[in-house]
């Protein structure tokens, strides 16, 4: 099961704790590898926009900014950069006249302007640029910097941004911290505040584990990995994946549902406030081969193929299903334990399958032999179902369902 190790970019949290950092400073350089990408004339009313991903749990000290731009006329430009929290700084704003190309590094120790000094040589610099690129100071540095430049003036004139890296310093977050809203089903990345017993959830946050993160080996599954405890009401939970950004773990099978539990997150660096889910019977999320939770399902065929495109099933074969937060089974087994392969562990509890709305027969329904925490769900493709992509869902039956965005092929 590859897809355990989920990085979500769109779910980073960025969070106070940031002020509580220890002073731990480093210095980190990220750089846009696209491609070139072209400067529209201004008629086109379209900004060109390039973004790099910055991994790194730093409360921003300082940054600095090298911008390469291939462009005729640099006064038709404007040339913003977004930090991580989408705060705009103002790097040039149609400024130096017929200059071509900006070819520089922003800083703002610089000792004079980009817009005073308009530099006529490839590299020169660094300059300051029109607004203060310590904006951004203090913001947590991890997510998405963005460059947008601009043509507000020529009809004519076309360009290239060829390229940006920023360059930033801070101290080190190591108080670890998340939200309620960043606890989700690891199959289906659904974040709705609540978990069911034995369900693998992953917890998105910030100095929640290592730098690199580690994974769990084979057999039971650990308490504590990477100098992370988990705990649901003071029960520690097996841990699967530990990293700075990211937990993934196994709920305890003993949650009750109907009630709530707390969860708090510890690290050498301190303890989490509790964040306080419900818990259901059960909240079932399909895992998929992408890591957003959606696309094609992981599905073996009734032959032992992995489902594809290019590896259909056939109507009326069967095909089995893996997925997470199923709930209660019997026998029961000890939280974090693979699950046996004799006697197979079944759900207490009916699921339901749906593919492209037509009810699908379930012939096993439990926790896949080898595995923790994971079940499987062998499931009929109803006869004459036509061929190509189907949507399909597992509902179990407190009426909870599998995310959308999931489908099978059918031949």
């Amino acid at each position: 099961m590859r897809h355990f190790r989920r990085i979500c970019s769109t779910l980073f949290i960025f969070v106070a704790a940031a002020s509580a950092a220890i002073a731990q400073t480093q210095t980190g350089t990220y750089s846009y590898t696209g491609s070139p990408l072209t400067i529209y004339p201004s008629s086109a009313n379209f900004s060109t926009v390039a973004q790099i991903a910055v991994p790194t749990g730093l409360a921003v000290s300082n940054v600095t900014a090298q911008v390469n731009i291939q462009y005729p006329n640099v006064s038709d430009l404007i040339v913003y950069l977004y930090s991580a929290q989408n705060t705009r700084t103002i790097l040039l704003q149609n400024n130096c006249g017929s200059l071509a190309n900006v070819n520089t590094t922003f800083d703002d120790a610089a000792q004079t302007s980009y817009s005073t000094f308009c530099p006529q040589e490839a590299g020169r610099g660094p300059f300051r640029a029109n607004e203060p690129l310590a904006n951004s100071k203090g913001e947590f540095a991890a997510g998405y910097w963005t460059l947008v430049v601009q043509n507000t003036k020529s009809n004519s004139n076309t360009g290239l941004l060829l390229g940006f890296t920023v360059n930033i310093t801070g101290t080190l977050v190591t108080q670890p911290s998340f939200a309620l809203s960043s606890v989700a089903n690891t199959a289906s990345l659904v974040a709705d505040g609540f978990v069911a017993p034995g369900e693998i959830v992953s917890i998105f946050g910030v100095a929640l584990g290592p730098q690199p993160g580690v994974q769990a080996g084979s057999g039971t599954l650990p308490v504590s990995l990477g100098g992370t405890t988990v705990t649901f009401d003071g029960i520690p939970a097996p841990i699967l994946y530990s990293s700075y950004f990211q937990l993934n773990i196994l709920t305890p099978f003993t949650l009750t549902p109907g009630a709530t539990t707390q969860v708090r997150v510890q690290t050498a660096g301190g303890t989490t406030s509790p964040a306080t889910l419900d818990v259901l019977s059960s909240a079932a999320g399909l895992f998929t081969m992408q890591s957003n939770g959606a696309g094609q399902v992981s599905a073996v065929n009734q032959d032992g193929t992995v489902n594809s495109t290019a590896n259909p099933a056939p109507a009326g074969s069967t095909v089995a299903l893996y997925a997470s937060g199923l709930g209660a089974v019997t026998p029961a087994i000890t939280t974090g334990a693979p699950a046996p392969a004799n006697p197979l562990s079944k759900l207490n509890s009916v699921v339901a399958a749906v593919i492209n709305g037509v009810s699908a027969p379930v012939s096993f329904a439990g926790l896949a032999p080898g595995l923790a925490g994971v079940y499987q769900v062998n499931v009929m493709i109803p006869a004459g179902m036509p061929s190509g992509r189907r949507r399909v869902f597992l509902v179990s039956p407190n009426g909870f369902s599998s995310q959308t965005g999931a489908y099978i092929q059918v031949q």
